[in-house]
């Protein structure tokens, strides 16, 4: 078997010539995501905390839809359960930065 090259966005070997993206690129990606990684709980809170903030970011000002006169309003019941999700993450200095982040995103 001769590989013909490689996928461009999943890197599986082209053995035949007919890489079928759909169907090799899914499995070919599921089998090098089968390593495990260990975190401890600080590496777990950080990246919970990390995609919180992400979330709050993406979602605190009104978003217009392309090509349209329509926008989506801010959702503050949303942002309402970030923060308190938030609150249970973060210290008492963590807290004061982030207060100044959301003010910081609000301007």
């Amino acid at each position: 078997m001769k590989i013909k090259g490689y996928c461009h966005c999943c890197g599986a070997p082209n053995i035949d010539g007919n890489h079928d993206h759909d169907k090799e690129c899914i499995y070919y990606e599921s089998e090098k995501m089968k390593h495990t990684i260990e975190l401890d709980h600080d590496q777990c809170d950080s990246i919970a905390i990390a995609s919180l903030k992400e979330a709050y970011r993406h979602n605190c000002k009104p978003d217009k839809i392309d090509c349209s006169d329509d926008v989506i309003e801010v959702d503050y019941h949303f942002l309402g359960a970030v923060d308190e999700v938030l609150e249970y993450f973060l210290n008492a200095e963590q807290k004061k930065v982030w207060e100044q982040e959301k003010k910081d995103m609000l301007k």
